[in-house]
């Protein structure tokens, strides 16, 4: 069914975006796209987590959303 397919698509693609995160040269850079948008977590845990202020950690996501790269 439609509902099937489209399910399985969003799996594929999340797949794709997890091995693509795993694949990151910069470590921490990985951890924190990993933790906000496959663990969904808030940027205060997120900042606990990997000890950096807000600042710092949101410096740190724009430079990882540059770095990250999907195919087309």
């Amino acid at each position: 069914t439609k509902i099937v397919r489209i399910r399985s698509e969003c799996l594929e693609k999340k797949l794709e975006i997890e091995s693509r995160i795993a694949d990151m040269d910069d470590g921490i850079e990985a951890d924190i796209l990993r933790k906000r948008y496959i663990e969904f977590k808030s940027w205060e845990e997120i900042c606990v987590d990997v000890g950096y202020s807000w600042k710092q950690t949101h410096r740190l996501h724009s430079k990882a959303l540059g770095h990250f790269k999907m195919g087309v």
